[in-house]
Protein backbone atom coordinates (compact mmCIF):
# COMPACT_ATOMS: atom_id res chain seq x y z
CA UNK A 1 0.00 0.00 0.00
CA UNK A 2 2.83 2.41 0.80
CA UNK A 3 4.48 1.54 -2.49
CA UNK A 4 1.27 2.33 -4.40
CA UNK A 5 0.97 5.68 -2.62
CA UNK A 6 4.59 6.51 -3.47
CA UNK A 7 4.00 5.57 -7.13
CA UNK A 8 0.87 7.72 -7.23
CA UNK A 9 2.73 10.62 -5.61
CA UNK A 10 5.58 10.22 -8.10
CA UNK A 11 3.08 10.24 -10.99
CA UNK A 12 1.52 13.45 -9.64
CA UNK A 13 4.96 15.02 -9.31
CA UNK A 14 5.90 14.00 -12.85
CA UNK A 15 2.61 15.38 -14.19
CA UNK A 16 3.19 18.63 -12.29
CA UNK A 17 6.75 18.83 -13.60
CA UNK A 18 5.55 18.24 -17.17
CA UNK A 19 2.86 20.91 -16.74
CA UNK A 20 5.41 23.42 -15.43
CA UNK A 21 7.81 22.61 -18.30
CA UNK A 22 5.02 23.07 -20.86
CA UNK A 23 4.04 26.38 -19.23
CA UNK A 24 7.66 27.61 -19.26
CA UNK A 25 8.04 26.55 -22.90
CA UNK A 26 4.80 28.33 -23.82
CA UNK A 27 5.90 31.53 -22.09
CA UNK A 28 9.28 31.34 -23.83
CA UNK A 29 7.66 30.86 -27.25
CA UNK A 30 5.28 33.80 -26.75
CA UNK A 31 8.12 35.98 -25.46
CA UNK A 32 10.24 35.08 -28.51
CA UNK A 33 7.34 35.86 -30.84
CA UNK A 34 6.75 39.17 -29.08
CA UNK A 35 10.40 40.13 -29.44
CA UNK A 36 10.40 39.13 -33.12
CA UNK A 37 7.21 41.10 -33.73
CA UNK A 38 8.66 44.11 -31.93
CA UNK A 39 11.86 43.89 -34.00
CA UNK A 40 9.88 43.59 -37.24
CA UNK A 41 7.78 46.59 -36.22
CA UNK A 42 10.92 48.64 -35.54
CA UNK A 43 12.38 47.72 -38.92
CA UNK A 44 9.14 48.61 -40.72
CA UNK A 45 8.88 51.94 -38.91
CA UNK A 46 12.49 52.79 -39.75
CA UNK A 47 11.81 51.92 -43.39
CA UNK A 48 8.67 54.11 -43.48
CA UNK A 49 10.48 56.98 -41.78
CA UNK A 50 13.34 56.82 -44.28
CA UNK A 51 10.86 56.86 -47.16
CA UNK A 52 9.01 59.77 -45.58
CA UNK A 53 12.28 61.67 -45.15
CA UNK A 54 13.12 61.10 -48.83
CA UNK A 55 9.68 62.38 -49.84
CA UNK A 56 10.13 65.47 -47.68
CA UNK A 57 13.57 66.08 -49.15
CA UNK A 58 12.11 65.84 -52.67
CA UNK A 59 9.32 68.27 -51.77
CA UNK A 60 11.84 70.59 -50.12
CA UNK A 61 13.93 70.52 -53.29
CA UNK A 62 10.85 71.36 -55.38
CA UNK A 63 9.97 74.23 -53.04
CA UNK A 64 13.52 75.60 -53.23
CA UNK A 65 13.42 75.43 -57.03
CA UNK A 66 10.06 77.24 -57.08
CA UNK A 67 11.41 79.89 -54.70
CA UNK A 68 14.40 80.42 -56.99
CA UNK A 69 12.05 80.88 -59.97
CA UNK A 70 9.88 83.29 -57.98
CA UNK A 71 12.95 85.29 -56.94
CA UNK A 72 14.10 85.46 -60.56
CA UNK A 73 10.68 86.68 -61.66
CA UNK A 74 10.62 89.26 -58.86
CA UNK A 75 14.07 90.49 -59.89
CA UNK A 76 13.00 90.67 -63.54
CA UNK A 77 9.95 92.70 -62.56
CA UNK A 78 11.91 95.00 -60.26
CA UNK A 79 14.76 95.60 -62.72
CA UNK A 80 12.64 95.88 -65.85
CA UNK A 81 11.66 99.31 -67.05
CA UNK A 82 8.40 100.44 -65.64
CA UNK A 83 5.53 99.98 -67.98
CA UNK A 84 3.00 102.60 -68.63
CA UNK A 85 2.50 105.45 -71.04
CA UNK A 86 5.45 106.37 -73.17
CA UNK A 87 6.01 109.98 -74.07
Amino acid sequence: MLINQLKELANHNINALVAVCIWILTVYIFYSLLNQTRENFKQQMLHHLKNYRLQLEDKNKEIKEKNIRINKLENMIITSSKGGKKK
